[in-house]
């Protein structure tokens, strides 16, 4: 977040302003991975007279619907990340217009449609699950329908939506990439800048893809027999796939694709000036030769 706040472009931006969203929501999601699963599951027997105690809206919350909240925020944000690099690439001329005059409208959709479809999670009624005599896990139950798992079944399905649009706009993407290089509208440092986004963008679309591909084994039941020992994996594959990627993505600088090329520029320049001063200092130099001969 700090390496997406620094960069010059952060508030001209919408590229980096979509990043700088899902890397909230994915911070957010430590909370339920700590409290509702890393806590449970290895430290389940000291904290069970603890969890105990705690209402059933608190677990729910903490547990079921920040996680399906952020998860729902971070792939629609994800989304409109591959959106922004296909009209930046289809469409060079009128992409930032367009950003800029929709950008506030669709931070809105963001927000406002994870709410309105999370907002039944909190009607869920939880068990435990005993995983081992040292761990249990959280499940949620439909009061009106017991045999369903509303907020599981909400995760697979919007999971299945968000694959199937992010492969088409991928998909489209790559078309209007193919046209543009063969076009070569922009210039040569201007290509290798969005070629840098669009790898980043791709990349961290490839993270939350796996997770899920994960949320959907979990929801559809393919391995109910496997639920628990595969549910207990997944804080660390969303923090790997959302966070781990994010952040090591950033170290290679594919926030700062121009940085090199401005320290050779630089350096390219100081050499200039290096040899400049030298050559009138020469010339100088012969002159008052001369004048002494």
């Amino acid at each position: 977040m700090i390496t997406i706040i620094r960069h010059k472009q952060f508030s001209k931006s919408s590229f980096y302003k979509l990043f700088f969203i899902r890397a909230v929501a994915d911070l957010l999601s430590l909370v339920p991975n700590n409290f509702g699963n890393l806590l449970p599951a290895f430290f389940g027997q000291q904290l069970l007279p603890i969890y105990s105690t705690v209402p059933n809206w608190t677990i729910v919350l903490l547990t079921f619907f920040v996680k399906t909240f952020e998860f729902q925020v971070s792939n629609i944000v994800t989304m409109f990340i591959l959106l922004n690099r296909f009209t930046a690439i289809a469409f060079p001329f009128r992409h930032k217009m367009l950003w800029k005059k929709y950008f506030w409208h669709l931070l809105v959709f963001m927000l406002v449609l994870p709410m309105i479809i999370t907002v039944p999670v909190m009607r869920m009624r939880t068990t435990i699950i005993f995983y081992d005599s040292n761990s249990f896990l959280f499940e949620d139950k439909d009061p009106g329908r017991p045999n369903i798992r509303y907020n599981s079944f909400l995760k697979a399905g919007s999971s299945s939506i968000f694959l199937l649009l992010a492969l088409l706009i991928n998909i489209l993407t790559f078309v209007a990439y193919k046209r543009s290089k063969k076009a070569a509208l922009n210039s040569q440092s201007a290509v290798k800048i969005e070629k840098k986004l669009l790898v980043y963008a791709l990349l961290t679309f490839a993270g939350h893809a796996l997770n899920a591909i994960f949320l959907i084994i979990i929801g559809t039941g393919i391995l109910k027999n496997y639920f628990a020992m595969i549910y207990i994996h997944s804080p660390w594959i969303n923090d790997l796939c959302s966070l781990v990627l994010s952040r090591f993505l950033s170290n290679m600088h594919f926030f700062n694709p121009t940085k090199r090329h401005n320290a050779n520029g630089q350096h390219g320049a100081k050499s200039a000036r290096a040899a400049g001063y030298f050559r009138t200092n020469s010339f100088k130099l012969k002159v008052k030769e001369q004048q002494i001969t």
